[in-house]
Parts: C-alpha cells; sequence; structure tokens
C-alpha cells in the first residue's frame, strides 16, 4: 500500500516489519447508537529505510507515522522477548 501523509510517500511494500500483532478496533452500531462491536485485525509496525516508523492495518487500510516510543510500549507489552531482540538486553530484576 502506498499512501501520501504530510507530503511525503510512505509505501509498506520497501518497510521492514518490526512486530506483527492484532488490534482490537471498536465500530458503531447503525442502528443502536451509543454502542459498539469489537473486531480483531492484524496490524504491524513497520520501519522505512530513512528510519520513520509506521502503523499499518491492511485489512483497514490504515498506515500512519507513529513515533518509535509508541513502537516500543507496545513490543514492551506485548512480547518481551521480541524487545530486547531490538533494543538490547534488560537488567534482571
Amino acid at each position: 500500500m502506498k499512501k501520501i501523509i504530510e507530503g511525503k510517500i510512505y509505501d509498506t511494500e520497501k518497510a521492514e516489519v518490526i512486530f506483527s500483532f492484532r488490534r482490537k478496533y471498536q465500530d458503531p452500531i447503525a442502528w443502536k447508537p451509543g454502542y459498539a462491536f469489537n473486531t480483531w485485525e492484524d496490524a504491524r509496525y513497520l520501519k522505512t529505510q530513512k528510519g520513520t516508523f509506521l502503523f499499518y492495518c491492511k485489512s483497514r487500510k490504515d498506515l500512519k507515522v507513529v513515533k518509535e516510543e509508541e513502537v516500543k510500549n507496545v513490543i514492551e507489552r506485548l512480547d518481551p522477548d521480541r524487545f530486547m531482540e531490538l533494543y538490547g538486553e534488560l537488567e534482571e530484576g
């Protein structure tokens, strides 16, 4: 998927997959205001050749630039082993 964001072109085919996970989305129910149903979608964090981090959900055609801090926080919470692969070993507690 290609998308222009703030005057720059981003291509998911050229970016490196840093982390894959499932993300919960809440979709409103049109005939029942105030209610929503949850769906889980495959999502990825990507890193471009220039070092920009992206959030990508293919099924929703959702592509946006994110800060590295967001990526680190999600990976740290969901997969400590992958976090240490990317950012180095941590001190034992």
